[in-house]
């Protein structure tokens, strides 16, 4: 399912995994694309989703797909982890 970021947050943000400890850069839940890829991989399963988030040349805001794939894409800027609801 594709939505703008704020509507990602809006309806995910519960779920969201902390995947850093107090990162300036990104923030404890972004993992950037493609250098925090490898730690992506560590969550694809059962237990969680893997979400990619895409830079929108048309847009302000950033789109996120619960895709669960860690696959190049040239407009790819990172990922957030979600739980998976029981």
């Amino acid at each position: 399912m594709k939505m703008k970021i704020s509507k990602f947050f809006e309806k995910y943000g519960d779920r969201l995994v902390q995947v850093h400890e107090d990162d300036v850069e990104t923030g404890d839940y972004m993992l950037f694309h493609p250098e925090e890829r490898f730690i992506a991989v560590d969550y694809l399963g059962d237990e969680y989703d893997v979400v990619s988030v895409y830079e929108q040349v048309d847009s302000d805001e950033d789109v996120a797909i619960i895709d669960n794939s860690i696959e190049e894409h040239p407009f790819k800027v990172g990922y957030y982890i979600i739980k998976k609801q029981s």
